[in-house]
């Protein structure tokens, strides 16, 4: 992980392909591989990690995110709005699967949907964490019900 964090892409595909071997009832290695190939544009061996780490952990809402953002990057943004979904089924405070469920419904047009997400996203988060989802509030309501007054929700 400290790898990646310094952007040593190559180094970080080889720690996560050697942390594989070394825990291979574990999770955690095959989504960073799949994350991994996922950047390196190789979307076929990322999704074989993805599907390796989800027959390991089949309840992780984390790894239904990273597919999620799998599935996003190929383009195929309904079936990456079930993975988030699926998600925050197993966790409804799961922010990152949140941010992405809004963003998804902002860039396709449904502001009703994404306005409860940044809403729900607002009240979970604590004080300045709050600001990515209080701004796009602000922009939505403005934008569906012309200027927004007071606070949002």
């Amino acid at each position: 992980m400290t790898a990646a964090r310094m952007k040593e892409w190559n180094r970080a595909g080889r720690w996560f392909a050697e942390a594989a071997g070394r825990f291979p009832d574990e999770a955690w290695p095959h989504v960073g591989l799949g994350w991994y190939h996922q950047r390196a544009g190789r979307t076929d061996l990322a999704r074989t990690h993805f599907e390796a780490a989800e027959r390991r952990e089949p309840h992780s809402g984390r790894r239904l995110w990273i597919l999620g953002q799998l599935l996003a990057a190929e383009g195929r943004l309904a079936e990456a709005a079930r993975a988030y979904q699926a998600a925050l089924a197993l966790d409804p405070t799961f922010v990152p699967a949140s941010r992405d469920l809004a963003l998804l419904s902002e860039r396709s047009g449904r502001i009703p949907e994404a306005i409860e997400y940044w809403r729900r996203i607002a009240a979970i988060l604590p004080g300045i964490s709050r600001a990515e989802a209080v701004e796009h509030l602000r922009r939505l309501q403005a934008s569906a019900s012309g200027p927004a007054t007071g606070r949002p929700q």
